[in-house]
């Protein structure tokens, strides 16, 4: 009996840790290069861009607007962000930090938006 109960946990942690991989949440562990300075856009640039364009940009999230959508500042401009709860990774975030975001810009007739895709906070 101990070995059945043991191997049906072993089992159920196995299949945990490749469906984690199947979804692409196993590669969020690992860390990597990340050179913020070498490409981030400012908000012009951005909202210059066409749709589904993808872009880096540093700044603060000045305050949010609705469930998932918050106003972004490069300290210049402002830009819409649309940000997935799944994206902040248990970041909290105040209008004071700066972050870099990187995302694709969306387009809405005349209204541009990024949907983010990271936040990388800045540790000053």
């Amino acid at each position: 009996m101990k070995k059945f109960l043991y191997l049906l946990l072993a089992g159920a942690l196995f299949s945990t840790a490749a469906q984690a991989k199947h979804n692409g949440d196993a590669s969020m562990m690992h860390g990597g290069f990340y050179d913020a300075e070498a490409t981030t856009m400012s908000v012009a640039d951005v909202l210059g861009q066409p749709d589904d364009t993808f872009v880096y940009m540093k700044g603060q999230i000045v305050k949010r607007v609705g469930e998932e959508e918050y106003e972004f500042t490069d300290g210049k401009d402002k830009i819409m962000l649309e940000i997935d709860n799944k994206i902040w990774k248990g970041q909290v975030v105040s209008p004071k930090d700066t972050v870099i975001l990187y995302g694709e810009v969306d387009q809405h007739g005349s209204m541009k938006s990024v949907d983010v895709k990271s936040i990388n906070l800045i540790h000053q």
